[in-house]
């Protein structure tokens, strides 16, 4: 009796073991933080075919891109041979290379994520708060359903943000050049990276305008080793930004752009200028002077020139004029401080032969 107690006992330890290793291998098929999640696209769910979204190990929400871009009205592309998934509107462009963390745009730019795209069950899937941000989407989440709330622009929580918390990090680009005129030298290369660092609505895309102010600079330079040599010709070019204006919904950055080559050394001065409510870069043409006056090229021209004919003559700006026309609004460099308008002019635009730059207090201010 006790014998058979006992081999009874055994059998079902042994299947409980059984069902205890079935369920274990089951789990080892999931991917990395696997839960039920959804998407709703303006309060409409998101129907899934034969695939669902999944949170990946850096605690971000994957979701199949092309389900979601069509919900938000996109059109999709697949390029076998870069192994990227592209999205447009039409008039905008966001680019996917799968395994890559960083993003291509249409005009050349770049979108740095926090985890890369990846294929599975032959199916592309990126995090859904960069596709859906880039296209002036607004992206929640709610903890509670485990669902990702997408919205219309219009529904924008952003509508009312006035500030930011901003960050301003030195990025270093130091170098030796082996190929200039002065033998082996080290070039002090480094520039002010700008970045939004609370979690607020449309983040991913203001960092990605605010990008815009320093991806000239910043493009094909690369540390090249090695540290300062006391003993040679040693040159300086930086990009330093500070923070010109964070308050009734426009972020501006001010750079000035420095450098020293061999004992010869000129500087200019720009800016960045980001509507913290919609994300985009903000050029002259899109400013409204709060006086209701236009704000045009002949009225900036008017400004430089007044400014430079308290120092030089008029023969000298009126040699140079022709040239600097061939400019239109949205070429001038400007930055907001107390929402005015600073106009940023090399002197060598309007005058011959002269060096540095000007920044001229317009006296526009902005609506904003």
């Amino acid at each position: 009796m006790k014998s058979n107690i006992s081999g009874c006992r055994k059998a079902v330890k042994k299947q409980v073991l059984i069902m205890i290793l079935t369920i274990c291998m089951l789990f080892a098929l999931l991917p990395a933080g696997a839960v039920a999640v959804d998407v709703t696209v303006s309060g409409t769910a998101v129907q899934w075919t034969d695939v669902k979204p999944f949170i990946d190990e850096n605690d971000r929400t994957m979701v199949p891109l092309r389900a979601v871009a069509e919900a938000l009205g996109l059109s999709v592309s697949w390029d076998g041979t870069k192994r990227e998934a592209s999205f447009t509107d039409g008039a905008k462009t966001i680019c996917f290379p799968i395994g890559s963390s960083i993003a291509r745009t249409g005009d050349g730019g770049t979108v740095p994520m926090d985890t890369a795209a990846v294929i599975r069950s032959d199916r592309t899937y990126a995090p859904i708060r960069y596709l859906a941000e880039y296209f002036g989407f607004t992206v929640g989440w709610d903890d509670a359903t485990k669902t990702v709330l997408i919205g219309a622009g219009s529904e924008s929580p952003a509508a009312g943000l006035d500030s930011a918390t901003v960050s301003l990090t030195r990025m270093n680009l130091s170098y030796w050049d082996e190929d200039g005129r002065y033998g082996r030298v080290f070039v002090n290369c480094y520039y002010d990276l700008a970045s939004i660092t609370d979690d607020i609505p449309l983040r991913e895309r203001i960092n990605a305008s605010l990008r815009s102010g320093y991806e000239a600079f910043s493009k094909d330079k690369a540390p090249y080793g090695g540290g300062y040599d006391e003993g040679k010709v040693n040159f300086t070019d930086a990009l330093e930004g500070e923070l010109s204006q964070n308050s009734d919904g426009i972020l501006s950055v001010r750079y000035c752009r420095n450098w020293m080559m061999g004992g010869v050394g000129d500087g200019s001065i720009s800016g960045v200028t980001v509507s913290l409510r919609t994300g985009e870069r903000l050029y002259l043409s899109d400013l409204s002077a709060a006086d209701g006056s236009a704000i045009t090229f002949q009225r900036m021209e008017d400004l430089a020139v007044a400014c430079y004919l308290e120092r030089t003559t008029q023969e000298m700006i009126s040699s140079m004029l022709p040239q600097f026309r061939q400019n239109d609004l949205d070429d001038l460099d400007f930055y907001i401080q107390g929402n005015q308008i600073i106009l940023c002019i090399a002197k060598y635009e309007l005058a011959e032969g002269a060096a540095g730059a000007a920044e001229i207090p317009t006296g526009i201010y902005i609506v904003t």
